[in-house]
């Protein structure tokens, strides 16, 4: 059973609105570019492997996609993990191309594309300490002690897989489903009960705390840097042109009754995830205050204050 779905991470979804809001001379521009495809590759390798966990949704697990959870002091990710009765998976997932040597030796893998040697560190070392930072966590939180079994899934099709030293530890992708099978088979004794589980289930949910960071501040970018106005959905100019209850492009000439919430979506991403009416008005160039009343009594967003000082919510925008 999914538990929590996959879905793009608050650090992807605000890198790439930082990328449609800065201008391409902008100092900044690759580097946001450079560190968006990482994400952008991390998180299409991940779901790249859902089509073979979609094979073990109907087994005895629990299955969840990127956990985070506070082991105190530190917070710890985990790509994916599986709950059964009888043990814990971790799943970390890699898609990365090129020739991978894992050298157990020095804790790091080597990437050789091209003739370059490119050194990442090792993936089994990392979740070998999130096994340990799990266990520390289920302790911590009086939960039951599961036997935690971990694997590092290659989910890149093109990547050629070498060992320095042997180690059933990294798979493909299209191996997860026999991998499982097998771990079930090594771990037949339930240790939890089900009501167990089912408490187990909930305090992950309930402490899972997603990566939230100021995305400005990360990139030390300044706020008056970022482009306003509504993106066009259909050739990416901005801004568009409200006129008579849709927005229109200069550029292309073709028009949207909603492109507005996708700008909405963006000033919650990079700026703060409430707005009123004179910042509605400036970030999506409207003509009036009242332009901008009637557009946001469309929404019916959730609001505090009175009719002047009034501020709304986007948090919705963001779940949509």
């Amino acid at each position: 059973m999914i538990v929590k779905e996959r879905k793009k991470s608050l650090k992807l979804l605000k890198l790439e609105a930082l990328d449609r809001r800065l201008s391409l001379e902008h100092p900044k521009k690759k580097e946001v570019q450079l560190e968006l495809g990482k994400a952008s590759a991390g998180y299409h390798g991940e779901c790249s492997l859902d089509y073979y966990i979609s094979f073990l949704a109907n087994q005895n697990l629990y299955i969840f996609h990127d956990l985070r959870l506070s082991s105190g002091t530190y917070h710890f990710q985990i790509d994916t993990l599986m709950v059964s009765p009888a043990f814990m998976l971790l799943l970390e997932i890699k898609n990365i191309s090129g020739t991978l040597s894992f050298d157990h030796h020095f804790n790091q893998l080597i990437k050789t594309i091209d003739g370059e040697d490119v050194v990442f560190s090792d993936p089994i070392q990392q979740v070998k300490h999130q096994k340990f930072q799990l266990s520390q966590w289920l302790q911590k939180h009086n939960l039951p002690s599961l036997p935690i079994e971990f694997l590092v899934v290659v989910s890149n099709l093109s990547a050629q897989i070498k060992k320095v030293s042997k180690s059933d530890a990294v798979i493909r992708s299209s191996q997860l489903v026999e991998k499982v099978q097998s771990i079930h088979t090594q771990y037949k004794q339930n240790v939890l009960q089900k009501c167990e589980l089912q408490k187990l289930k909930n305090t992950l949910l309930k402490n899972d705390t997603p990566y939230n960071p100021d995305i400005l501040a990360h990139f030390k970018i300044n706020p008056s840097d970022i482009l306003t106005g509504v993106v066009c959905p259909f050739c990416s100019s901005i801004p568009m042109i409200r006129n008579k209850g849709k927005w229109t492009c200069p550029t292309c000439n073709q028009t949207s009754h909603n492109a507005h919430l996708d700008a909405l979506r963006d000033f919650a991403l990079l700026f703060q995830p409430s707005i009123q009416n004179r910042q509605v008005k400036e970030f999506l160039h409207l003509y009036s205050s009242s332009g901008a009343n009637k557009l946001l009594s469309t929404l019916h967003l959730p609001y505090e204050g009175t009719t002047k000082g009034r501020v709304y919510s986007l948090e919705g925008l963001l779940e949509d």
